[in-house]
């Protein structure tokens, strides 16, 4: 049975709103001209629908997944971040990791230092596909666990298609991406330890005259687990299906 031509043309641009292409007949003009025929509350039904739909499935899909490992990783070198990038940063051979703290799920947030041996929980999440890591700028922990965890120390790794990045996820729920003004934000419970924050920042550059580890470290331990506790309350705050499937794509193609 054939269709009018009227409902023809009002299915076909439909798609658009959901991501999908136009044929090519479909002119910019006849794409206007379809938007002016749908009130904006109806375009914002359409959208609501479209993401309550992506956040079901998002949701469902992560609830197969057992666990979450939660991590921060605290470094110091004589590259500096902000000049060289993340992994030119991960690869400098003056790069150092001072510690990582972690956690799983709702467990307490441990830390890791690099006279220790790995962490059975990083190699349990390697090892199982229904786990997930997450961290704040994930890309960072990437580049480190990729660079220097990995050759240096045998680190396991994860899959990037089970990375998630509070960053990535509270700029897609409208929030701002630093971790610090996320957290005021949304009044979580945890907020950023701005002293040890200032700590932090002497330690992370090598200059000849570096604070003493052995005295500034437990210091230094107590900021990287505030760290982990409020990148954790954030995920755990921001709803599952703020990334949609483009931006998780983009997410994945910027790491490799």
């Amino acid at each position: 049975m054939r269709q009018s031509n009227s409902r023809r043309s009002l299915q076909q641009p439909i798609k658009t709103l959901f991501g999908q292409k136009l044929r090519p007949e479909f002119t910019i003009r006849e794409r206007r001209q379809f938007r002016r025929r749908l009130s904006q509350a109806q375009i914002d039904d359409l959208c609501d629908r479209c993401a309550r739909l992506q956040s079901r499935r998002r949701t469902t899909s992560d609830r197969k997944l057992q666990h979450v490992l939660h991590r921060d990783i605290e470094t110091r070198s004589r590259a500096r971040l902000d000049l060289v990038g993340t992994w030119r940063y991960a690869a400098d051979p003056t790069t150092e990791v001072l510690c990582v703290g972690y956690a799983v799920d709702d467990a307490p947030v441990q830390i890791w230092t690099p006279d220790q041996p790995v962490p059975e929980e990083f190699i349990e999440a390697a090892r199982r596909p229904d786990w997930l890591v997450a961290a704040h700028n994930d890309q960072f922990e990437s580049a480190i666990e990729q660079r220097l965890l990995r050759p240096r120390y045998g680190w396991p790794l994860v899959r990037l298609e089970r990375h998630r990045c509070t960053l990535a996820m509270a700029r897609a729920a409208g929030l701002p991406g630093a971790l610090e003004n996320a957290a005021l934000a949304l009044g979580l419970p945890y907020q950023k330890d701005r002293e040890g924050q200032r700590l932090m920042r002497r330690l992370s550059r090598l200059s000849g005259k570096d604070p003493d580890l052995a005295i500034e470290g437990p210091r230094l331990h107590r900021y990287c687990a505030q760290d982990v506790e409020v990148a954790r309350a954030l995920y755990y705050r921001l709803p599952a299906g703020c990334i949609d499937c483009d931006h998780r794509q983009r997410q994945l193609f910027d790491q490799h």
